[in-house]
């Protein structure tokens, strides 16, 4: 089984499915739970970005950073 975690389209993915699930529980009554899942949200796209950052640019056919 492939390790997701270090995976910056899976975390963004991730993301919108708490940010979905967050917006499904606009009609309960304690926001801290929603609170709770858009921080995992904003904390996974961090992640992706510094996993994206990290990379090195990929070089065009004749050696220049695309």
């Amino acid at each position: 089984m492939t390790d997701l975690r270090n995976d910056p389209e899976f975390l963004r993915y991730y993301a919108q499915v708490l940010i979905r699930e967050a917006v499904a529980r606009e009609w309960q009554g304690d926001p801290s739970f929603r609170e709770f899942l858009i921080a995992g949200a904003e904390r996974a796209k961090r992640e992706a970005a510094a996993i994206e950052a990290a990379k090195p640019d990929q070089m065009d056919l004749f050696g220049a950073a695309a």
